[in-house]
């Protein structure tokens, strides 16, 4: 892992292997340093910021609705649909935040879709056949 402890810099504007993207790194300079205000004042304006609380809102939504997926279907299909959050994701990135995406991501993208596709032509719960099954050939 890079750090500043090995001369690694986020934003290093001279260096080649800047990690974050010049707009960030804007934003990082603007912000004083963590020994010159109180921490308290970063604890209120992380708790009052409205981009935190959205996103918080959001992952709480994303989350209630992700337990309810499992209540009715099984865990081996949720959580691979529950993946093409990863295409959109994707997406977003590429087409509303200006990201540049490489081959190989869209690549992957490609693949994610696919195993959706493939899981998405199971059935939802067969958690309760395989019992069935299962006490059938246990009382039989």
């Amino acid at each position: 892992m890079l750090n500043a402890e090995d001369g690694f810099i986020p934003c290093d504007r001279d260096s080649d292997e800047q990690l974050w993207e010049p707009a960030a790194c804007d934003w990082m300079e603007r912000l004083p340093a963590l020994g010159a205000v109180p921490v308290g004042h970063y604890v209120y304006s992380a708790l009052f910021n409205p981009f935190v609380l959205v996103g918080t809102v959001l992952s709480a939504a994303y989350m209630l609705a992700q337990l309810s997926l499992f209540s009715w279907a099984d865990l081996s299909f949720v959580v691979p649909v529950i993946a093409s959050s990863y295409v959109v994701t994707t997406l977003l990135s590429q087409f509303v935040s200006g990201e540049t995406v490489l081959a190989e991501r869209w690549f992957g993208v490609v693949l994610i879709t696919l195993g959706v596709a493939l899981v998405s032509r199971t059935k939802l719960k067969t958690a309760g056949e395989d019992r069935a099954l299962c006490h059938t050939l246990l009382d039989g």
